[in-house]
């Protein structure tokens, strides 16, 4: 396996240029980058897609969009929204198999198997992207046999063995494979230990490796994954470094912000400790139970709570339990209200489990960081959330699973608003230089152009 790594030089140039990733534009028309030399047809795989509004979804969307946006012509198969509520939306619910267009993408839906939150079993979740894989099958022959085929096929991970789809296309029409690892799936899960026995384990991580060696080319989202992905027998130089963007800004209606945080009784004079996104096993959210509890007496802080997963009902019962009276739960916010969601907090909570906090990088951490508010993170100083956070001095971390070291973090900012402010600011300026949407994804279609050009001769 080998291919082009990313342009540096493209990237440095662009950075200069203080691009503008707000900027209006027009579909066809980016105003800060040059048009692409050629157009692509590129064909994106993936289990999530809008109108999901975490998690990996969310990125694969707004790619998509972008390169639209660029004049490419860009096919997406996907399922239908399912995360991280772990129920099919009700828009979408017996449905089928269905072809939509999203802001000048093409999005084939495909039908899957998805259990109940409760009942996400290890097994029951990799019967569900064996659905996946096995009902995409569908749009896949019809790809196979129609021409002109994809220039490049981007595949989504996880789940990892939806790679096989695109490595027949590779075989059967040239077409090269970019797999673009968001999560290192079962390095995560055997640290956990939700994988069972040690055979089930060596048997994933044989498939994991097959899995990888099917691309032409490999990319992922953080430093840390990438040096993991090459301890699997890989090349670095075979590995692009494409970080999650962000496209957030904060929101300066403070009214709105307001209104947000009267709904769920955060006075104007208390601090809003904010924890949103998935509620999963890998977070390891008793711990933020257990801080809670911990300075329950304080009530100058109050704790929100917003998401799903497949620990919700567990916590929510955990919270009844220990009486927490400053701890409220709410439901994920569509796209269009995530600025004020974000914004109305005063410090972010990124929690995670020893486990994983070194393979995972929380997809949150680039829109909290965007709208310029200090987050608390379970992490270690030399993991990838460590290294932003404290090196930028736009937060703090304690060790994952102290939920005393992390009472005593969230009671130290909250009584610091000049920190906040500061860590806030430093938050907001590392977004902009590291995290602008056009400059990452401008890259991205650099290496998709070679690899383009290379089939086609």
């Amino acid at each position: 396996m080998a291919g082009p790594a990313l342009d540096s030089r493209l990237l440095r140039n662009h950075a200069t240029q203080g691009l503008d990733p707000h900027a209006p534009h027009k579909q066809g028309e980016l105003p800060h980058l040059d048009q692409p030399n050629k157009r692509m047809r590129l064909l994106i795989f993936g289990s999530n897609y809008a109108p999901e509004v975490t998690g990996s979804g969310r990125y694969t969307s707004q790619m998509a969009t972008w390169l639209a946006d660029r004049g490419h012509d860009v096919t997406v198969i996907t399922a239908p929204p399912h995360y991280p509520a772990w129920r099919i939306d009700e828009a979408y619910a017996r449905q089928g198999f269905k072809t939509e267009n999203l802001e000048g993408v093409r999005v084939h839906r495909t039908p899957l198997y998805v259990p109940r939150a409760n009942r996400a079993s290890t097994l029951r979740r990799i019967l569900m992207e064996t659905s996946f894989t096995a009902n995409s099958s569908a749009w896949w022959l019809r790809k196979l046999f129609r021409r002109p085929g994809p220039d490049v096929v981007i595949c989504i991970c996880p789940p990892m063995q939806i790679v096989l789809w695109p490595w027949i296309m590779r075989l059967a029409r040239r077409a090269p494979v970019v797999l673009h690892v968001q999560d290192l799936q079962f390095d995560a899960a055997m640290n956990l230990g939700m994988l069972g026995s040690r055979r089930i384990a060596r048997l994933l991580s044989s498939v994991e490796r097959a899995a990888l060696s099917m691309a032409t080319h490999i990319s992922t989202i953080s430093d840390s994954m990438r040096t993991r992905i090459a301890s699997k027998g890989f090349s670095l130089s075979d590995i692009s470094l494409v970080p999650n963007w962000t496209s957030t800004t904060p929101d300066t209606d403070l009214e709105r912000v307001k209104r947000f945080r009267d709904k769920h009784d955060i006075g104007p004079n208390q601090i809003l400790a904010l924890y949103s996104g998935n509620l999963g096993r890998k977070q390891g959210l008793s711990t933020l139970l257990d801080t809670a509890n911990l300075l329950r007496e304080n009530r100058s802080i109050r704790f929100l709570i917003i998401g799903q997963g497949v620990d919700e009902v567990r916590l929510k019962a955990r919270a009844k339990e220990l009486e927490l009276k400053n701890v409220r739960f709410g439901d994920l916010v569509p796209e269009e209200e995530l600025s004020t969601l974000l914004t109305a907090a005063d410090i972010h909570m990124i929690i995670q489990q020893e486990a994983a906090t070194d393979l995972v990088m929380p997809s949150k951490l680039t829109n909290i960081l965007a709208v310029g508010r200090p987050s608390v993170a379970t992490a270690h100083r030399d993991s990838e959330i460590g290294k932003v956070l404290l090196e930028r001095n736009a937060g703090t971390i304690v060790p994952p699973g102290d939920p005393v070291a992390l009472a005593a973090a969230v009671a130290t900012i909250s009584q610091n608003a000049a920190a906040r402010v500061e860590m806030g600011k430093n938050a907001r300026a590392y977004a902009e230089a590291n995290l602008n949407i056009n400059v990452i994804l401008a890259g991205l279609e650099v290496t998709l152009s070679q690899f383009a050009a290379r089939r086609a001769r």
